[in-house]
């Protein structure tokens, strides 16, 4: 099979997730090349393009440059990132709402298209959710095909670690300090510990690695309280794994961070994302209890998706009364290991092939990204 792949050609976890997938199929035998407008691709034939939603116009660029491109798989990799990629929903208002209505409209024919054709996947159930809350479409059915989860490296399996017995129970939190929607349940952590601590049920030391625009708030927040926290601004990543297993017994994360625990059989816990405007409580789980592969949802969608919500004091007494959070919580992160995924992606069946009506959607999207990148190049201007 010859495969072409789309990147966005930024830094972030797609193309990095790209990346990975391109090497994996390399070793596997397939033939991979990575489209660009510089590359020298002209005149090629490819079974199936991969692609995520951003980059749905190449494959119009494609076309022009005489590329064949039989079968399309577009990898949607984020909560609203087929939505955000024809349109910003919170500039719906003014004149721009009569231009953002008929955009909904495009991606809503687009994303039905891209369905009835299988020619869609995403990276978790609340992506489907999202994706689909305003379509008439019933994709329970056809779920476990659509949903393709980030790939991971899984070492090789470790012991689960043994539960201290004295005194101390050492947690830590892996991940960025940032403002978007890390803050609010970093300091609930923190406060909740707290409480832990006062009431007498466990002496808690908390460590937190990570950093972000947010560290310095959560630093002077915590001076509050009389937890013991410790800041680690930085760990490789190559040596996380193991300074995870050394300096903890129970890890609080959430999105791919949680991941990075659960990995080494550390009995992992998801917190939710919040943010600022969502006025909604922080909510706990432990990570093999998520559904979809969701590694935490925003408020609303929690409910939507049926995931576990648990307060703090259950989790500790959980993780007190049983034994076996680290093999539940290495066997989840399985899920997620590099050769599961990308085998459940070559042994799913092509999409069907692209048609007229495909290539019609293709070439509005192609059309729409001109057209922005030249507003934004006058507004720049200006």
């Amino acid at each position: 099979m010859n495969i072409v792949v789309c990147k966005q050609n930024l830094y972030g976890g797609t193309d990095k997730l790209l990346e990975r997938m391109i090497q994996w199929l390399r070793v596997y035998g397939y033939h991979v090349d990575v489209y660009s407008t510089e590359a020298c691709l002209k005149n090629k034939i490819y079974d199936l393009a991969i692609i995520p939603s951003s980059q749905f116009g190449d494959l119009w660029e494609m076309k022009k440059s005489g590329i064949e491109v039989h079968h399309v798989l577009v990898w949607i990799m984020g909560m609203g990132a087929f939505r955000d990629s024809y349109y910003n929903p919170n500039a719906e208002k003014g004149i721009f709402r009569y231009l953002i209505r008929f955009l909904k409209y495009k991606a809503s024919q687009a994303l039905r298209l891209l369905y009835s054709h299988r020619s869609i996947v995403f990276t978790d159930i609340v992506g489907v959710y999202n994706s689909f809350l305003a379509e008439p479409i019933d994709y329970e059915s056809s779920l476990e095909e659509l949903l393709l989860p980030i790939a991971i490296e899984v070492p090789e399996e470790q012991s689960a670690l043994e539960k201290k017995n004295n005194s101390i129970l050492r947690i830590m939190w892996v991940g960025r300090v940032s403002k978007d929607f890390k803050e609010i349940p970093l300091k609930k952590v923190i406060k909740d510990l707290e409480h832990l601590q006062v009431e007498g049920k466990s002496k808690i030391e908390f460590t937190i690695v990570g950093s972000g625009d947010a560290i310095n708030s959560v630093k002077e927040y915590a001076e509050g309280y009389s937890l013991n926290i410790r800041f680690v601004e930085e760990v490789e990543y190559n040596q996380l794994g193991e300074f995870i297993r050394k300096n903890t017994d129970l890890l609080i994360a959430m999105g791919t961070s949680a991941l990075d625990g659960a990995k080494v059989s550390c009995p992992t816990v998801i917190v939710t994302p919040v943010r600022e405007f969502d006025r909604q409580s922080v909510y706990y789980r432990w990570i093999y209890e998520s559904k979809g592969y969701s590694l935490g949802e925003f408020p609303g969608l929690d409910t939507a998706t049926h995931q576990v919500q648990k307060d703090i004091e259950t989790i500790i007494d959980e993780y007190y009364n049983e034994d076996n959070q680290g093999k539940y919580s290495r066997d989840y992160a399985m899920l997620f290991e590099i050769n599961h995924v990308f085998t459940k992606l070559v042994q799913r069946s092509l999409p069907e092939p692209i048609n007229a009506e495909m290539w019609k959607q293709i070439h509005f999207f192609y059309r729409m990204k001109k057209v922005k990148a030249l507003i934004k190049r006058f507004l720049k201007k200006g």
